[in-house]
């Protein structure tokens, strides 16, 4: 990989690109491109969306790199009543709207096709290539969604995208770096994949690790019994199949009102931040007011190793409580363990094994995201080893759990490190501080 002198390279004027080489020119996307938007045909007008013809592009599409593949079919009835237009293949598709992170995201088209009103067309002009664009505008996400308020509401619109600065080299260049960030890229990309499985297959390791403690205890030639339970044909000889909430003093539904949020004050775990094992308070950052804390914890307040455990959205996670200032929200229910007969730490673990969660989602309803019922709480059991069996299994699956997740944390280090590379690689390469002319 070659850089060019700097020597060589001359300030561009625009904090968004530095320095450029000196036979490069900057323009504004306007100059570089047609842009426009799209429209959406009447969704209660059937015969705009069935048996249609023409790929129809919504916001989503832009999540993913390439988009080779329509999002809908709509009809030419459909076409002629809105406002959607044609966008050729090669053109990049900015999101002027969305969910989330869609906002400012673009995307290049493989195909021919339409999109909703949601999305900015950029088609290139003469010595412009689209690829290159794509690149260039990839790199520039958050720089775009500053543009209209950063991570705020307020949408894109086609003069924001018209104003975006661009990096111009000659035309034959712009292939030459297209084709060299999508080979290096690729290889980074194959890379990340293969630590994105190697975390997989962790987690996949530690679950299965989870389950066999909690169901057949750490002997392997210990005395068996049979039991008539889906899921489960047997468990240790000393083991009882106990329903979970008898292992339980007591339990408390905080669902109800979402309490007033307020910028400082005392921590509200919401269903998000219990993870499978742990609470992660990073996730979302809301508090209650230290005032309101008492009337919103009125059911009850938490103790260290009291059991948090979702209910939907998502279900079945599982986690104790390490600090008791905090507030709990909606979707959550709080249990406190009886030690005389289960030890937190080996509940929290039976939680997270593979067949109470099979159980969990037999007695869950609801069509994008299963929650379960206070009702069906009753029908849960575990399998209960002798307290003094619960201390083996609980250290051996903490011991456990610290390798796996010392070496996950090694390896999304890994992937932190890869992505910082792609992305320094891809800004060096659009704006000529990687020399790629004489790349192979």
């Amino acid at each position: 990989m070659k850089f060019r002198d700097s020597e060589d390279r001359v300030d561009s004027g625009n904090p968004w690109i530095g320095s450029i080489p000196a036979s490069w020119a900057v323009s504004a996307l306007k100059w570089a491109s047609t842009r426009y938007a799209g429209g959406t045909p009447d969704r209660s007008n059937p015969g705009y969306w069935t048996n249609g013809t023409i790929p129809w592009l919504n916001s989503g599409a832009v999540n993913s790199p390439r988009i080779t593949e329509p999002s809908e079919l709509i009809t030419a009835e459909g076409f002629n009543s809105s406002s959607a237009r044609w966008i050729p293949s090669g053109s990049v598709l900015i999101a002027l709207a969305g969910q989330g992170k869609t906002k400012g995201t673009a995307a290049l088209l493989d195909f021919t096709a339409t999109c909703n009103q949601s999305m900015a067309a950029v088609v290139p002009r003469r010595n412009y290539y689209g690829p290159y664009l794509y690149w260039w505008l990839s790199s520039q996400y958050q720089n775009i969604r500053n543009l209209a308020g950063g991570d705020l509401r307020d949408g894109l619109n086609l003069e924001h995208i018209g104003s975006i600065p661009v990096p111009s080299p000659p035309l034959a260049e712009q292939h030459l770096i297209s084709a060299f960030l999508d080979r290096e890229t690729s290889k980074i990309d194959a890379l990340i994949a293969k630590q994105e499985q190697l975390i997989a297959t962790l987690r996949e390791d530690r679950t299965a690790n989870i389950t066999h403690a909690v169901t057949k205890g750490l002997n392997p030639d210990v005395e068996m019994k049979k039991v008539e339970l889906v899921g489960l044909r047997e468990v240790p000889a000393t083991w009882s199949i106990t329903p979970f909430l008898r292992c339980m003093e007591g339990r408390v539904d905080y669902r109800g009102a979402t309490p007033k949020k307020v910028d400082q004050g005392v921590p509200l775990v919401t269903a998000r931040n219990v993870r499978p094992g742990w609470i992660d308070y990073t996730v979302s950052e809301e508090f209650v007011s230290e005032d309101e804390y008492a009337e919103v914890m009125r059911r009850g307040l938490p103790e260290i190793d009291d059991l948090l455990f979702t209910m939907e959205a998502p279900l079945g996670n599982v986690a104790l409580v390490d600090r008791t200032d905090i507030a709990l929200a909606q979707r959550v229910i709080k249990f406190r363990p009886n030690r005389d007969v289960a030890l937190p730490r080996f509940l929290l673990y039976a939680v997270l094994g593979q067949w109470f969660q099979s159980q969990l989602v037999v007695r869950a309803t609801g069509s994008t995201a299963l929650g379960l019922k206070a009702s069906k709480l009753p029908e849960l059991r575990i399998a209960l080893p002798p307290l003094e069996q619960q201390v083996g299994i609980v250290g051996h699956l903490d011991e456990t759990w610290a390798k796996i997740e010392a070496l996950t944390a090694k390896a999304e280090q890994v992937i932190t490190t890869l992505r910082e590379y792609r992305s320094a690689l891809i800004t060096d390469a659009v704006t000529g501080e990687i020399d790629v002319r004489g790349a192979a």
